[in-house]
């Protein structure tokens, strides 16, 4: 089928603003990107070295632009102070929040989608379809998080007892030991964390899912050297080829297909 002039000039222009933003980024220092340190698979850091599903998306993503960058692994609470700052450029990753778009910009094209759960204790299973269901509970949940308006909201409010951890293995522990009915974490990161601590067998993820399926991205500090709308407009329409033509999944598919076995549970 032949493509209209209209058509083609669009992406003649596309094509343009991605060259020019090469060329710029060329002439600059590296991006500074901040990764978090314990949400594995999707990124963790050892010894300094981030890893997984995200930092492959943004090898692939910046080697398209010809960008030059450095990560460091940090926490999230500590990231999000780097980002409000503009001591770092670029966090990877989060989800959308009105609070945060007072310091951050947000592509309109996510780097990957997850769903957080409810763990508990094998056997100490409870009904849970809202989170009204989590009223009058002890939880534990990771530092800093987002979850989504509802849950925060709850948190906020006092409607149940929560505890904020560090690491997924700290919440999983505290979990063990009785101190608190549940743990929340995104479903894979929990999934992954129990297998390597041995105690899949011990602790289950709730049926219901806190939320449907929700977007995380990329998040620039609007305090950055670097030209915002350039840059966002490039890494936009850059990943939104790379979801068009399967090298999202194509790498997601990377990690998660040795995670089959303990990725879902009956």
């Amino acid at each position: 089928m032949a493509y209209s002039t209209k058509h083609l000039l669009l992406w003649f222009c596309v094509f343009v603003s991605v060259l020019s933003f090469a060329v710029r980024a060329s002439d600059q220092s590296p991006l500074k990107v901040i990764a978090l340190t314990d949400f594995k698979p999707f990124i963790w850091c050892e010894q300094d070295q981030a890893e997984g599903i995200d930092i492959e998306l943004v090898a692939e993503l910046f080697g398209r632009l010809e960008l030059d960058y450095e990560i460091e692994c940090v926490p999230w609470k500590r990231a999000l102070f780097y980002i409000r700052s503009g001591k770092a450029d670029v966090l990877l990753s989060g989800y959308k929040t009105a609070e945060r778009e007072t310091f951050a910009t947000y592509p309109k094209v996510p780097v990957h989608l997850t769903v957080f759960s409810v763990f508990v204790r094998k056997g100490d299973d409870f009904v849970f379809n809202n989170v009204a269901d989590l009223t009058g509970k002890k939880i534990s949940v990771p530092a800093g998080f987002s979850i989504n308006s509802e849950f925060d909201a709850a948190k906020q409010s006092g409607q149940f007892v929560s505890y904020e951890t560090n690491t997924v293995a700290s919440g999983f522990q505290m979990l063990m030991s009785g101190r608190v009915d549940a743990y929340v974490n995104e479903r894979h990161v929990g999934l992954y964390a129990l297998h390597e601590m041995g105690i899949s067998n011990d602790v289950v993820p709730l049926k219901k899912p806190l939320h449907e399926p929700r977007p995380a991205y990329m998040i620039f500090s609007k305090k950055s050297a670097v030209n915002q709308k350039l840059l966002v407009d490039a890494v936009n329409t850059t990943l939104q080829t790379m979801w068009a033509e399967g090298t999202v999944l194509e790498i997601t598919d990377n990690f998660t297909s040795r995670l089959l076995p303990i990725a879902t549970v009956d």
